[in-house]
């Protein structure tokens, strides 16, 4: 047989190949799709009267494995798993990585425990003598060691000399790493910790830390507890206040208030937190128990940087008017609080209404909202990149050709 017959023959084959496969994926579409025919009707029975629909599917399945050939199924399969991979990065999403157990991380300790096969069967069965290994099968798990409590006895050695007459002499309470956080306190330093990361960062109750000590056998009242963390709270006050004037020599400093519920002598009363945001970095928290001006001005008295608030009016005197020198401070309005564009969005609304024309003034209209949600004019980003005098021109220069198209509009 020449090549050019035989070349003919292959032709053939592979059309006749290219023939049954298209026929076979029909088949397999049309079971597909009475498979869901099926499912929709088991789902409109009675409940009394249904069956479940993971058995009718694994007898679909079944029908699709005797009419499809296990290798054109394969082969099905994987170009539908192609074409969702291929419609995925179209759309911008990721593609989607093999399915398994993560790995450990590598800083956690390791324990390893050896396991070897009994005595008897580490001995050949052929010639009687004893095996050597030659490897090992691995596997980790990730265990838990819960934390406990331990008494820590510290010991000062006195010292004396045999003559009796040079006095005493032992180590002094302040002296050395060994020197109590707290004088005379009962908590360690760990101890402190604990409680105080439990409760701020955990977000864990004292009277939940009570009884999980409890458990452990030690009686910590919660009002104990409670004085540990403001003797923590005390030793913390000096790093406090010079993050506080440290942040004062920012760019920029955001700030707002949360209202919380305060315990009080028989009663619950309602207490602020400041929070205040220097550079998108160094974050402050301040307590008044009243929503009044004097938290922030106490904070920032003397800050002549950019303020970044809402629009009450308990923050106007920390801005320099020019007639006064009280305020220093710049103010950044915020979108969703000032004035002059809620005034723009009513007057919007207003037209909208009576004329019934959408054009320029929906776009508008959009622009405002996704400005306030989105911050679309904010430095943030790309601009924020820039730095501070860069990203704020930027910003002026769009938010001008904003507001500017709005008045125009």
């Amino acid at each position: 047989m020449d090549a050019a017959a035989r070349i003919a023959e292959l032709e053939a084959k592979l059309a006749r190949a290219a023939h049954e496969r298209d026929e076979y994926r029909k088949l397999y579409e049309l079971v597909l799709l009475e498979l869901e025919r099926v499912k929709r009707h088991l789902r409109a029975q009675n409940k009394s009267e249904r069956v479940d629909a993971e058995q009718v599917q694994m007898a679909f399945r079944q029908i699709a494995d005797l009419i499809l050939p296990p290798a054109l199924a394969e082969q099905i399969a994987a170009s539908e798993n192609d074409a969702r991979d291929a419609e995925r990065a179209a759309q911008g999403q990721p593609r989607r990585g093999p399915h398994g157990r993560n790995k450990l991380p590598e800083h956690l300790p390791l324990e390893r425990i050896e396991i070897h096969p009994p005595e008897a069967l580490r001995q050949c069965a052929c010639c009687g003598k004893a095996m050597h290994t030659i490897g090992e099968e691995t596997s980790e798990q990730l265990d838990y060691r819960p934390a406990s409590l331990v008494r820590v006895q510290t010991a000062r050695i006195k010292y004396a000399c045999a003559c009796e007459q040079g006095g005493v002499v032992v180590a002094s309470r302040s002296d050395g790493r060994h020197a109590p956080v707290v004088e005379r306190g009962l908590a360690a330093p760990g101890l402190l910790a604990h409680v105080v990361v439990s409760k701020y960062a955990d977000h864990l109750p004292l009277h939940r830390m009570e009884e999980r000590f409890a458990r452990e056998g030690v009686h910590l009242p919660r009002s104990t507890l409670c004085d540990w963390v403001a003797q923590v709270a005390d030793l913390l006050g000096p790093i406090t206040d010079a993050m506080g004037k440290a942040m004062l020599g920012a760019h920029r400093i955001h700030t707002d208030d949360t209202g919380i519920p305060v315990q009080a002598q028989g009663r619950t009363q309602k207490g602020h937190v400041w929070t205040y945001v220097a550079d998108d970095a160094d974050v402050v928290f301040r307590y008044t128990p009243r929503r009044k001006s004097d938290g922030p001005r106490e904070f920032l008295h003397g800050y002549k940087g950019y303020v970044q608030a809402d629009a009450a009016n308990l923050y106007d005197r920390l801005y320099s008017d020019g007639k006064s020198d009280e305020g220093g401070a710049i103010e950044v309005g915020c979108w969703a609080h000032y004035p002059a564009l809620i005034v723009i969005r009513r007057v919007f609304a207003d037209r909208l209404r009576a004329s019934g024309t959408m054009c320029r003034r929906r776009r508008i209209r959009d622009g405002v909202i996704a400005t306030r949600e989105t911050g679309a004019d904010s430095p943030s980003g790309a601009i924020r990149a820039l730095g501070p005098g860069r990203s704020q021109l930027v910003a002026r220069t769009r938010r001008g050709r904003f507001v500017s198209s709005a008045h125009w509009c």
